[in-house]
């Protein structure tokens, strides 16, 4: 309370009975207090739960696309200690192995001055001279440091300058023989010619690093490309270049494209473990027992979605598109289980409807180990009819069921969206009506502060005035012998 009251005219504790008075105006608060916390959870645990299901919608995509399942893998065997390149390839190559010899590495021309006392004392040089047609100036005052600034200040130079040991060094920035630097000196100061990176006939005087192609050996077929960086040679595959190994001299190394079953896998695996965590949530907040006669608010929060409608729904559409079959598609390979995806053995799992993966299995599977089963089959199995309009789920892939279910519940007026945004609008509901409730109290508590304070104002003149009635009867005999 703002105001003390004391009790010295009618010796209560005044303040006491006002707590204890208000505490039972506020009853109501509390209780709505405990109902919006209890929205506010509720709400929670459905944002929760979107927010799982978005995750597992967006993994149940990528299992409708037939990239997902046409991933590729690269090896390489090198025949010696160096790696003489690296690979990548994309979802168009074609599987095969290939011998490679890389005969010649691709090199930026590189070119360099002769060597200065030193980089930064002026050189006594102006002028303008060129490089690759773009004109570079320089001031008597400049130094071999200020010139390497300038050139790298120079738009479409195509070259970056560097010093190295007091020596201004060129180097192209685009490897292959096409890209030879080009220069024009100054005809008046002979900038170029003075700092020896021309001669006197205008020829590069210090070239350090000619500009070459480079050179590699495909199945004995040779390719010649700018860099070594070669991504049109073999359809889907990019080549890095990094060392030499001679085509007729020294042993080839052999490139393996193949079918990339862990990265499928890995994607199964993916929507699998976030399907579990889906299932396991809801499971455990629809067990969840209520406290009886709780006394804390965690006990009393406890068991709010017991035995819920749309979370036991939501189980069982979760459990139904990944256990039925899918028409229209191989007896061998129509449903999660043939290829190894079926419900958690666990005895502890099996009730939640958890899913767990045969690795071994669904490996034959994809690699067509697996009598009638092939990559295709169990592509279709996931990606089957995913685009197709009206939706018809009996011939409609795994991974499209639940993209679709999925959708449905939290999308703008899905079913888990619906519910989360009642449980808020129920929390700013409740809170206007503490609102109005706690106002109430204030004009309570001001009315009872009034009320005992004329109270203990009229109980003090009483006082008074017993007092001085008490003083005129004990002075009544002495006024009456007077």
């Amino acid at each position: 309370m703002s105001i003390s009251i004391g009790g010295l005219a009618s010796g209560l504790d005044t303040n006491s009975l006002i707590d204890q008075l208000l505490a039972l105006e506020r009853t109501p608060i509390t209780n709505l207090q405990f109902r919006q916390i209890a929205s506010v959870t509720k709400a929670d645990v459905f944002k929760d739960i979107s927010g799982r299901l978005s995750t597992l919608k967006d993994l149940a995509f990528d299992l409708t696309l037939e990239a997902t399942f046409d991933k590729k893998a690269t090896n390489v065997t090198n025949p010696g200690a160096v790696s003489i390149l690296s690979t990548t390839a994309s979802v168009g190559a074609d599987n095969g192995t290939y011998s490679i010899n890389v005969d010649q590495l691709a090199t930026s021309h590189t070119v360099a001055s002769a060597q200065q006392v030193d980089s930064t004392s002026a050189l006594g040089l102006s002028g303008t001279f060129t490089v690759n047609g773009e004109n570079v100036t320089v001031g008597v005052g400049d130094s071999l440091t200020d010139i390497r600034d300038t050139i790298n200040g120079t738009a479409n130079v195509g070259v970056t300058a560097s010093i190295v040991d007091n020596t201004l060094r060129l180097k192209s920035d685009t490897s292959g023989s096409a890209n030879v630097i080009s220069f024009t000196d100054d005809l008046g100061t002979d900038i170029l010619t003075t700092m020896g990176i021309l001669d006197g006939a205008d020829a590069i005087n210090n070239q350090l690093v000619a500009a070459d192609d480079a050179q590699v050996y495909i199945d004995g077929q040779l390719v010649t490309r700018s860099s070594n960086t070669i991504s049109d040679a073999i359809t889907g595959v990019t080549l890095s270049l990094s060392a030499v190994n001679t085509y007729g001299v020294e042993p080839a190394a052999t490139l393996t494209v193949s079918q990339n079953t862990n990265a499928i896998i890995g994607s199964i695996q993916a929507f699998v473990d976030q399907y579990n965590s889906v299932m396991d949530f809801i499971h455990t907040k629809n067990t969840e027992e209520r406290v009886p006669d709780a006394e804390n608010t965690t006990d009393k929060l406890k068991g709010l979605l017991h035995n819920d409608v749309l979370l036991s729904a939501i189980q069982s559409g979760l459990r139904l598109d990944t256990g039925s079959s899918v028409s229209g598609l191989t007896s061998a390979a129509n449903g999660l289980a043939i290829i190894g995806i079926s419900v958690s053995t666990d005895l502890s799992e099996a009730g939640i409807g958890k899913l767990e993966i045969d690795t071994a299995k669904l490996t034959d599977a994809i690699n067509g180990e697996i009598d009638g089963v092939t990559v295709e089959d169990v592509k279709a199995l996931f990606v089957a009819n995913a685009a197709t309009e009206p939706f018809d789920f009996s011939s409609t892939g795994i991974g499209g069921r639940l993209h679709e279910r999925v959708g449905s519940l939290i999308g703008v007026s899905g079913r888990i969206t619906s519910m989360e945004n009642m449980f808020r609008s129920e929390e700013d509901r409740l809170q206007d009506s503490i609102d109005r409730l706690e106002l109430r109290v204030e004009a309570k508590e001001s009315q009872l502060i009034r009320r005992f304070t004329h109270m203990e104002v009229l109980m003090s003149r009483m006082r008074t005035q017993s007092d001085w009635l008490t003083q005129q009867i004990a002075n009544l005999p002495k006024m009456t012998a007077g």
